[in-house]
């Protein structure tokens, strides 16, 4: 789930540390992690009196995370102060690390004893996400679709037309079947998991096709969205043992490019040594769960966002 355990250290992961003013504003965003946290605790809090409140299993593995940070001494906070290039002042980087163990590190161990002892035991196990259950559940899910498809269509439009595209999708693949003399598509289907020649003879091959793929769809985005698109996306190879960083190293992409301005997105194939991939099975860790797409946004626009980024945790700390 979102939040200020996921949320906070990926802003310090990629706040810069090169200039004076980027140093006093690392310092002070230190100092806003426990206001803003707080400020979490306290909204979560008037959910629990209002009976607004999600499903509990959106929760799992929360209070979790937040225990990572304190056994970790707020490390992902930390970790940009040894990494800062040209390097930090010993006596400046002493003193952030004072901010996290004095502030940051309880703040969590604050907010993961609040959702174990108030606020995930008011949680049902049997409510589902809808947002029926909410006060003007319908009118906020209108608003998040919006944001999400930069639309006006209705949950209800959106939904449809996801309905006409996989029937349009399972007819023409139902109608590939058939001219391939299989009975249904489910044969079909079988028959491409099994015969050799639908598979990369190797991980190069593997990567080949993709990056081939990449470079059809690239022109594509140009008519698909009206803006300067100034990052495509590049595919790269991780060994299957090294699957959940790829999972991260995707999550961090998506999260943190729609504030600043970073390198092509990178989308990493796994599992490219074996041979037993299926052409056109998809398998990649941009099925991540719960993604945000990116947004091509000009690199002005995108810095923009980096600026009110900057301005909201400065005030976040006042």
């Amino acid at each position: 789930m979102e939040g200020p355990q996921n949320d906070l250290p990926l802003y310090a992961s990629y706040l810069p540390l090169k200039t004076p003013s980027d140093v006093a504003f690392y310092g002070e965003f230190l100092k806003a992690v426990s206001v803003q946290v707080q400020e979490v605790t306290e909204l979560l809090t008037l959910g629990v009196f209002t009976k607004n409140l999600p499903a509990k299993c959106s929760l799992d593995g929360v209070a979790e995370q937040c225990q990572d940070l304190v056994d970790t001494s707020g490390a992902p906070f930390a970790a940009p102060l040894d990494k800062a290039d040209p390097p930090l002042d010993p006596a400046t980087v002493a003193s952030f690390k004072d901010i996290i163990a004095a502030s940051v590190v309880p703040a969590f161990a604050s907010l993961k004893s609040f959702l174990e002892e108030t606020y995930v035991p008011a949680l049902s196990e049997t409510d589902t996400a809808s947002s029926d259950r909410h006060p003007h559940g319908q009118e906020f899910y209108a608003a998040c679709l919006k944001f999400h498809t930069t639309t006006d269509l209705s949950p209800q439009q959106v939904h449809d037309m996801g309905l006409a595209e996989v029937s349009r999708i399972t007819t023409s693949m139902e109608a590939i079947a058939a001219e391939e003399n299989f009975p249904d598509l489910k044969a079909y289907v079988e028959h491409l998991k099994a015969d050799p020649s639908h598979a990369a003879a190797s991980g190069s091959e593997l990567l080949i096709r993709y990056r081939d793929i990449c470079s059809r769809i690239q022109p594509e985005l140009l008519k698909l969205f009206h803006v300067s698109v100034v990052t495509f996306f590049t595919i790269n190879s991780l060994q299957n043992s090294f699957l959940y960083l790829g999972y991260l190293s995707n999550l961090l992409r998506y999260f943190v490019s729609y504030f600043a301005s970073f390198p092509p997105s990178v989308y990493v194939l796994t599992g490219q040594d074996s041979p037993s991939h299926a052409l056109y099975h998809r398998r990649d860790s941009r099925s991540l769960r719960g993604h945000r797409s990116r947004r091509l946004l000009p690199r002005r626009h995108r810095r923009a966002r980096w600026h009110l980024l900057r301005e909201h945790f400065l005030h976040r700390g006042a």
